[in-house]
């Protein structure tokens, strides 16, 4: 399974730590972007396999689940950069940003159709590098499949609860 991460500031490297750590993706398979080589460099020290990129639209095209880990302002123009070169028939997409909804995520993914792409929202913390994350997961259009796909990825980070997207907030203060 091939996972992109965009945006791999401390929540991204987090996750991409954590995930080095578990059986679903090996270090090859996950593909972190960031802004800066200094911010990849730091990524390369967690495990120099670990496919880095300054160029999100690379990164998302061979990419099975897209987690989006950058700052809940950037999250629009973020998705209108890559909105042609996502596949929402067969991709999942799952944010980490704070305070974006699922209808909102829906909407800037595939504007002509939002009810047509899978999407996620995932509150984990950074002890998912340690294997010791809380992540409460809300979903839209997403299937008992793909529900259990996201589950997984990030149960092997600690542990998950998936929940109503009106229960996040409450969760997140819970979990910190």
């Amino acid at each position: 399974m091939k996972i992109t991460i965009i945006g791999a500031g401390n929540m991204g490297g987090a996750i991409a730590a954590g995930l080095t750590k578990g059986t679903l993706a090996k270090a090859g398979e996950i593909t972190c972007t960031a802004r800066t080589q200094a911010t990849l460099e730091k990524i390369k020290s967690i495990n120099p396999e670990i496919i880095l990129t300054t160029d999100n639209i690379m990164a998302v095209k061979e990419a099975d689940v897209v987690i989006l880990a950058v700052k809940p302002w950037l999250m629009e123009n973020l998705l209108a950069d890559l909105r042609g070169h996502l596949d929402h028939s067969r991709q999942i997409f799952v944010s980490v940003a704070a305070g974006i909804t699922l209808e909102q995520l829906c909407s800037w993914i595939c504007p002509a159709d939002p009810s047509a792409v899978s999407v996620f929202r995932a509150i984990p913390n950074t002890a998912a590098a340690v294997l010791s994350s809380m992540t409460f997961i809300a979903s839209a259009n997403a299937d008992e499949k793909q529900i259990k796909l996201v589950c997984d990825i990030f149960d092997e980070m600690g542990c998950t609860m998936y929940v109503e997207e009106r229960l996040i907030p409450a969760g997140t203060a819970l979990a910190s």
